[in-house]
């Protein structure tokens, strides 16, 4: 699948945690061809430390997925570059 459609796609679902994606693809909504990590093939679109706040057009949002990223593993041994 295109980046823009997955990007189209993930924005309709309102998905905006990595666990939801997950539970998103492991479930028979999920089309064959979107990419379960869309780190690895979406490599030009994407950035760290949270995927899916590259599927984000609403930067609010984005934001919020990347502090809930940040507040989840603050207490973890986790490094987050």
């Amino acid at each position: 699948m295109e980046y823009e459609d997955a990007d189209n796609l993930v924005n309709q679902l309102g998905i905006i945690s990595e666990t939801k994606w997950r539970d998103f693809c492991m479930s028979d909504q999920s089309p064959n061809n979107i990419p379960a990590n869309p780190k690895n093939v979406y490599i030009d679109f994407c950035t760290e430390p949270d995927w899916n706040s590259c599927f984000c057009v609403d930067p609010a949002l984005s934001a919020a997925t990347r502090r809930a990223f940040l507040e989840t593993h603050a207490e973890t041994p986790t490094m987050v570059l």
